[in-house]
């Protein structure tokens, strides 16, 4: 099993508990990983649900750093900028300036927003290896490289993130960066939606109306 970017061994899956307990998001995403797909636990998608949801508290807006962006999107950039450069602190600090700039676009600031995002997938935020891998795939921040793209979702999934398996799915039905291959991809998308990620379900209800 991999966390944070490290292979660990399934008597490690306690500390992940301990962190989860804690209120590391990341651990919390990958202790829902964990239980959905038995990785050194059984299989309860029960409790898997729960720690979706708390994960998904922090990541919704009910955290503080979510809060404080809304409230003062400029002041924030310039702290978050700061703690990132200066102090290294929290790596969500690096994904979350690097969201605030591509959201403000332009070329000098959306490669600017990838820098950010990369050095927080580098760290082991798998939200962060995800959109990385959307940069990629468009051309955002970076130039355009489709394979890379592909790859990065995959890694992303394999380490706790759902929604990486639905654009994994869309590079195969589209051929984007790997052989393409539709059922393979409608296989994965809909793996994606069994687990809540909104897009795939999104994806499936509007393939269903054609």
């Amino acid at each position: 099993m991999i966390f944070d970017g490290k292979e660990i061994e399934e008597r490690d899956i306690e500390k992940i508990k301990n962190l989860a307990e804690i209120g590391d998001v990341e651990a919390q995403r990958y202790l829902a990983w964990c239980y959905k797909h038995s990785e050194g636990v059984e299989k309860n998608l029960r409790t898997a649900e729960y720690w979706d949801e708390k994960a998904n508290d922090k990541k919704s807006g009910r955290g503080f750093w979510a809060s404080f962006c809304a409230i003062l999107p400029v002041l924030a950039i310039a702290f978050l900028f700061r703690c990132c450069e200066e102090n290294r602190i929290m790596r969500d600090a690096n994904y979350k300036v690097g969201m605030m700039c591509l959201e403000k676009g332009g070329k000098e600031y959306e490669e600017k927003g990838v820098a950010f995002i990369r050095r927080a997938a580098e760290s082991g935020n798998v939200v962060a290896q995800c959109q990385l891998g959307i940069c990629y795939e468009n051309g955002i921040g970076v130039v355009k490289n489709e394979k890379e793209a592909a790859e990065l979702y995959r890694v992303a999934y394999r380490q706790g993130c759902d929604l990486a398996l639905f654009y994994l799915g869309k590079c195969y039905l589209r051929g984007v960066g790997v052989k393409q291959d539709e059922a393979e991809g409608m296989k994965l998308i809909k793996e994606a939606a069994s687990y809540g990620v909104e897009e795939a379900q999104s994806f499936l209800r509007q393939s269903n109306k054609k």
